[in-house]
């Protein structure tokens, strides 16, 4: 926006449309609706705390940072059903891998290990974790010494430290 080229993509996960803002015209409609910049900073403020999250989670292993995008998307996208709780969004080992920062084999990996636990379904779509609280164990025994995001309910939002 400000002398700068695109530092960013986006890859849309279900129908969308793309709006291109003018920026004269968004610079002029800002200083005629101050409140705009409140949305603004509400949008900077959620991307820089995503952006603050990755930075944490770089210092894990892959299976761990699968584990925990595995939950954000539960936390996001999740609904319990009689089978588990069910993952609503199309997920591919392709994404999950960019999410997590690995390659898509170690993804399958990690997932073939989660489904030979009989903790998450793959097959047939849509995903299904069938042991939520195993995931949430995983993740706390992963996260010795650090401070996770984990919880009860697959709705986890508060901070939770473990320890040894």
């Amino acid at each position: 926006m400000f002398n700068v080229g695109y530092i960013a993509d986006a890859q849309a996960i279900q129908p969308s449309k793309v709006i291109v803002i003018d920026k004269i015209q968004f610079l002029q409609q800002v200083e005629s609706e101050p409140k705009l910049l409140v949305h603004l900073y509400r949008v900077l403020e959620m991307t820089h705390r995503n952006l603050a999250i990755h930075m944490g989670d770089s210092y894990y292993s892959a299976k761990t940072r699968v584990l925990k995008y595995l939950l954000r998307l539960l936390s996001q996208f999740g609904i319990s059903n009689t089978e588990g709780i069910v993952i609503t969004i199309p997920v591919i080992h392709e994404l999950l891998a960019k999410h997590a920062g690995t390659t898509r084999v170690t993804v399958t990996r990690v997932l073939s290990r989660f489904s030979a636990g009989n903790i998450l379904s793959t097959n047939p779509r849509p995903w299904i974790v069938k042991d939520y609280d195993a995931l949430v164990e995983l993740c706390e025994q992963a996260c010795l010494d650090h401070t996770c995001i984990v919880g009860s309910g697959y709705v986890y939002e508060q901070q939770k430290t473990c320890s040894k």
